[in-house]
């Protein structure tokens, strides 16, 4: 049964042959990008040696799918939405719960279950976000993930960092984050005693960016954005960073609110997995005073989590009106979904820290100021 409202209306097969992208190397667009052994689910892990019998059945599994696919040379044309009536792969009615959704990569409509999938798209589609892909497009560009995510994803890109006017708390951009960790770096460069924060970060594990936002009277809440990084033991550079948030609540004497530019020094392996894991919890009782336009706050904090342990000094430049003693508790989580939009697939916290993803370009100007300690 045929689903095209007029008959006489008709698109190219996905089976038919194309010419392949070419790229610099001479490469077809569809045999290139298998990456680094880690993000090859589908090779065996030596020269000659066999793959286990589950790893040769998905292999051959994706071979048998994407045969005769090909990459575009330029973005194809969509297929209007009226001359579509059922979803082109299952055949499955449209109605208005049975959404249509276009391919990004071949352009044809489906239901949402045949194109549930997000990748990241050749360069001549000329995205930096991970796109809606059908099944057969998304087996045909998951090879390729690992060569796009350093060319195309807006990790790729170069950093521009601006001095912003205002950290603002919360932020749905990794170069924000970024923009806003290297600006409390320089922050902290012009105060009198900025060899505090030079001394810690001398011998770190890891640091921690959060911008918090807290008040209250009595009972206060917190919350925020930020990021983590780890410094590589071996080449003393640093990682790719991991997108974090926090959220916090503290009972005492304690009034007023303020926005807080928050440098976690994390000081030890442990605290650096704690920080790798999923979600970790800290439970801090410290002084903090900010009155007038600008202050300070030095904390030590420990705590646990599914990672591990966390031993970490706090150094924190605030403006606002708050002062209080109080004990609080803080749950700072990963946050997957922006570090997937900026990594352009799914990385986890510890991928990120261990070193398994490179450095990102668009990172530059944090990682410029970092190095001068």
């Amino acid at each position: 049964m045929s689903y095209y409202a007029e008959p006489s209306v008709s698109y190219p097969s996905p089976d038919v042959q194309t010419p392949d992208v070419q790229y610099p190397d001479g490469q077809p667009a569809a045999r290139l990008g298998l990456g680094e052994p880690e993000y090859e689910p589908y090779r065996s892990t030596g020269s000659g040696a066999q793959q286990p019998p589950l790893q040769g059945l998905m292999a051959a599994q994706l071979a048998a799918n994407t045969a005769g696919a090909v990459v575009p040379a330029v973005p194809p044309e969509w297929v209007p939405d009226h001359l579509v009536v059922g979803c082109m792969r299952c055949s499955r009615h449209f109605t208005l719960i049975v959404r249509r959704h276009h391919c990004r990569m071949c352009g044809r409509i489906y239901c949402a279950d045949c194109c549930s999938n997000f990748s990241l798209l050749p360069r001549q589609f000329n995205r930096a976000e991970p796109q809606r892909c059908c099944c057969r497009c998304f087996e045909v560009l998951l090879p390729m993930q690992r060569q796009l995510m350093l060319s195309v994803s807006k990790a790729a890109r170069d950093g521009d960092f601006r001095q912003p006017t205002f950290n603002a708390p919360t932020t749905r951009s990794m170069r924000k984050e970024i923009g806003k960790a290297a600006a409390t770096l320089q922050e902290f460069v012009g105060m009198p005693d900025a060899g505090v924060p030079a001394r810690l970060l001398h011998g770190a594990k890891g640091v921690a960016f959060l911008t918090m936002l807290k008040g209250g009277f009595l009972w206060a809440g917190k919350m925020g954005t930020g990021l983590v990084i780890a410094r590589n033991a071996q080449t003393g550079g640093w990682s790719a960073p991991s997108a974090i948030a926090a959220l916090g609540c503290s009972f005492g004497l304690q009034a007023g609110g303020e926005l807080n530019s928050v440098l976690l020094v994390l000081n030890t392996d442990a605290a650096l997995a704690a920080f790798s894991g999923t979600g970790h919890v800290t439970v801090g009782a410290g002084l903090s005073i900010a009155v007038g336009p600008w202050g300070r706050s030095v904390e030590a904090e420990a705590g646990g989590g599914d990672g591990g342990p966390v031993a970490c000094y706090s150094y924190c430049s605030a403006k606002g009106a708050f002062a209080g003693v109080a004990v609080e508790g803080t749950v700072v989580f990963c946050r997957a979904d922006l570090n997937q939009l900026f990594y352009g697939r799914p990385v986890s916290a510890k991928q990120l820290l261990s070193g398994q993803i490179p450095p990102p370009r668009a990172a530059g100007p944090l990682y410029s100021i970092l190095n001068t300690y």
